[in-house]
């Protein structure tokens, strides 16, 4: 009974895939351009579902993280002519790092006091990106980063950040099911009872900060992947009411299509 309505979840999200897979080849450049960039915005929005949906925490300013990835990313490439898959490994870690130390401090505070700090916080380094022109250009930002030549053409990365995005959304469904994801659920829907039973609130939130942060920072990625440029905007709080309301589409869920139909009353 249970296994049928697995199969029954997961159909909508695997017959989604089949179809993404054939697209690059019957549609326009310009339309698989635009498919492509809707999967590095999903999967900012999904990274910040695990703290806002999943977490109950007011992550006000998700998209800093987000913008860090991808400035280390282009920096990685672009000054310290590092290979790629160095700089795919290491600007997640640094998009996580970033959100370990703004967490740190957010963590003690709760609610709009919470957003308010992080929003400051993010806000001081949108402001360092922005001024500091001898390291990231300033306003000016990153172009021409050196993306390897088998991703120049838009099909190529196309498959290439569909199966990062697919890839990323399978471990956080997984960290959804697991015990730390039940745990998390439960300090969102009652934190104080949780505290009393001996669950450590701060660390797992702060957790939870860490390892959305980290997927912020594949989704940051993906984007010079794709553009091959950065530039301070996407650092900005602005950008976090763009995830937002793909993370209010998501409601709560992270399989792309069974969000769809709950959000979609014609489906």
């Amino acid at each position: 009974m249970l296994k049928t309505a697995s199969l029954k979840t997961l159909l909508p999200s695997v017959v989604l895939l089949v179809i993404l897979l054939i697209l690059p080849p019957i549609l326009p450049r310009f339309y698989t351009y635009i498919i492509t960039l809707i999967f590095v915005t999903a999967l900012l929005a999904m990274s910040l579902n695990m703290v806002v949906g999943h977490g109950g925490m007011f992550q006000f300013h998700h998209g800093v993280f987000y913008g860090v990835g991808a400035y280390a990313f282009a920096l990685l490439l672009f000054k310290a002519h590092m290979p790629l898959w160095f700089g795919f490994i290491a600007a997640p870690v640094i998009a996580a790092f970033a959100g370990f130390l703004i967490g740190w401090f957010c963590v003690r505070l709760t609610s709009l006091y919470f957003a308010m700090l992080q929003i400051s916080l993010g806000s001081l380094l949108w402001a360092i990106v922005f001024r500091w022109y001898a390291l990231t250009n300033g306003d000016d930002g990153i172009h021409g980063v050196p993306i390897p030549s088998f991703l120049s053409s838009s099909s190529n990365a196309y498959y290439f950040i569909l199966f990062f995005f697919v890839l990323c959304l399978v471990v956080m469904y997984l960290i959804h099911r697991s015990p730390f994801g039940m745990t998390l659920q439960a300090i969102r829907d009652n934190p104080a009872r949780c505290s009393a039973v001996g669950i450590n609130v701060r660390r797992h939130q702060l957790m939870a900060i860490v390892i959305a942060t980290f997927f912020a920072g594949v989704a940051g990625v993906l984007f010079v992947v794709l553009e091959k440029s950065v530039f301070p905007d996407l650092l900005f709080w602005v950008l976090r009411s763009r995830s937002s309301s793909c993370a209010f589409w998501a409601d709560g869920s992270l399989l792309p299509a069974q969000s769809l139909g709950r959000r979609s009353p014609w489906l």
